[in-house]
């Protein structure tokens, strides 16, 4: 009977690892680690359990944690500081049109699914009501906007 593989080989107990990345968001933190095993360095992913349970403390843990060895750092950080695509081709599908800020026009944007103020004070007494208010948010320029249409930058709002 032929032994099963694991498919993400863990390092060594007493192995040094090093924060390369850190975030608040569950799928960001897999995009990024899938983005780093695919150019064949091995991560760990440090407190997402924590926060995937009990996500309102995410700020108190620090958010959730990619890590890589050591001798890898260097090689993870380059693949990570390539240009972001403005366009990507998907087979059998067409060009996809990265978004950007309507303001600046800067790629490093991210979407925000919960309204945090109120998720956050509600969890002091203990209901957290994950209130939602999808909009997006430029991290470079700090800009809030609503996409109102699919594709087109034509149908973004001010938030």
């Amino acid at each position: 009977m032929p032994e099963p593989t694991n498919p993400s080989p863990q390092p060594e107990p007493n192995e040094k690892l090093v924060k390369i990345f850190d975030t608040e968001q569950e799928n960001e933190a897999i995009v990024v680690q899938g983005l780093l095993e695919s150019a064949g360095i091995e991560t760990v992913l440090v407190d997402d359990n924590t926060v995937r349970s009990i996500w309102f403390i995410s700020n108190l843990v620090g958010g959730i944690k990619l890590c890589v060895r050591e001798q890898d750092e260097e090689a993870a950080l380059e693949v990570l500081g390539q240009p972001t695509p403005t366009s990507i081709e998907v087979d059998g599908v067409g060009s996809y049109d990265q978004p950007a800020c309507p303001q600046c026009r800067s790629l490093d944007i991210s979407f925000q699914a919960v309204n945090r103020p109120v998720a956050y004070g509600s969890a002091a007494p203990g209901v957290p009501i994950p209130l939602k208010r999808e909009r997006w948010k430029c991290n470079q320029c700090g800009h809030h906007w609503v996409n109102t249409a699919n594709s087109s930058n034509a149908g973004w709002e001010e938030a």
